[in-house]
């Protein structure tokens, strides 16, 4: 019985991802989202994104070496909010680059 929900599950997450892969695909074609601008945009804005989430994480052991905290508790919460932050970053980064070029 769990064997079949399980396979159930995976088929319907197969359908779902590849119906949002292939709309993904055509709207960023449609936009241009594969020229060579754009991936331009985009390597920057990662390459400053990832500067970024190192110097958090940085902080973050530094802070725990500090303090004499052990990161096992906080782990997850730390990696969530680095992951969040990285994204916003990266967002905005790339607004401000895609406003400039």
């Amino acid at each position: 019985m769990e064997m079949s929900s399980f396979y159930g599950g995976l088929l319907v997450g197969i359908i779902v991802s590849s119906i949002i892969v292939v709309v993904w695909y055509y709207m960023g074609k449609r936009k241009r989202r594969f020229d060579e601008r754009y991936q331009q945009i985009n390597q920057k804005a990662n390459a400053i994104t990832y500067g970024i989430t190192i110097i958090l994480l940085i902080m973050a052991a530094l802070y725990a070496i500090i303090h004499h905290k052990t990161l096992h508790n906080e782990a997850f919460m730390l990696i969530a909010t680095v992951y969040v932050v990285s994204i916003l970053i990266k967002g905005i980064i790339f607004a401000i680059m895609k406003r400039e070029v």
